[in-house]
């Protein structure tokens, strides 16, 4: 897997029915595709064996992810596996997610690279389902890293991940999803992928270019977490001009913010 840096981004406006089949919403999805698959090649398909899982027996599996905690807000990284039924993303039958297939160490790396990316926020970031499940469930969001995307993936589009805009608040356990086999098992552009789709949940839509006629011409912005950063050592949060408009400046930083607030 080389040079993700170009992406095309396909959104889908979805009717979906809430759980107690009350009230029907529109809802966006966004998902991150590589146009160069088209093709040309194919996201990574070759899935590691279960020998390279075998755990490191001097890893800490981040140890600071047991610390205690007074945040209200959690996102919670979920590498090992998880069943997915009753929500935005069931609309043909219930998703059965395979563990993740990282190392303890690549899992760390990811983990760190989330406590980076939102230490300014009132937000847990942890590795432990409790804390999770203990959290209001209108405060929180689930990142399932998986090597299955077959239910999403298809002959003629792939994603390295998926997330509806603004589902941190849904209250209904949707979560997004990191598909490590497509990002060819690779933690920065993992760490990078989920930083990303999890600031989708939060509210955020990509930070994209125009010209001066407002045409766009990048959806996404170079280096920026919002954009693609898979080629820099890390992506940062930007204000500039969101993928909806040339005319709607996105701040990341406040945007987060008015949902989790600042640490």
């Amino acid at each position: 897997m080389k040079n993700l840096i170009f992406f095309t981004c396909c959104w889908l406006l979805i009717g979906c029915k809430k759980n107690d089949q009350s009230r029907i919403t529109q809802k966006i999805l966004i998902a991150e595709t590589d146009p160069a698959m088209f093709g040309m090649k194919q996201f990574n398909s070759e899935k590691r064996n279960a020998g390279y899982l075998l755990r490191n027996p001097n890893s800490n599996k981040c140890d600071n992810f047991i610390k205690p905690s007074k945040k209200n807000s959690t996102i919670f990284l979920d590498f090992d596996g998880a069943t997915v039924s009753g929500t935005s993303w069931n609309w043909i039958s219930d998703i059965f997610a395979a563990p993740a297939n990282l190392t303890d160490d690549e899992q760390c790396f990811i983990y760190n690279r989330f406590v980076q990316a939102y230490d300014t926020f009132n937000v847990l970031i942890t590795l432990d389902s409790l804390k999770y499940f203990a959290t209001n469930p209108a405060n929180r969001v689930k990142i399932i890293f998986t090597e299955t995307d077959n239910w999403f993936c298809g002959l003629s589009h792939c994603a390295g991940g998926v997330a509806y805009v603004g589902s941190f608040t849904w209250g209904d356990n949707t979560p997004c999803f990191v598909f490590t086999t497509a990002l060819a098992y690779n933690q920065h552009y993992i760490a990078e992928a989920g930083v990303h789709e999890a600031g989708h949940t939060l509210g955020l839509y990509h930070q994209s270019v125009y010209d001066t006629a407002c045409v766009k011409t990048a959806e996404y912005k170079q280096g920026k977490i919002m954009g693609v950063s898979y080629n820099f050592p890390y992506g940062t949060w930007c204000i500039g001009t969101s993928s909806t408009s040339c005319t709607k400046i996105q701040d990341d930083i406040q945007t987060i913010a008015l949902i989790i607030g600042y640490n």
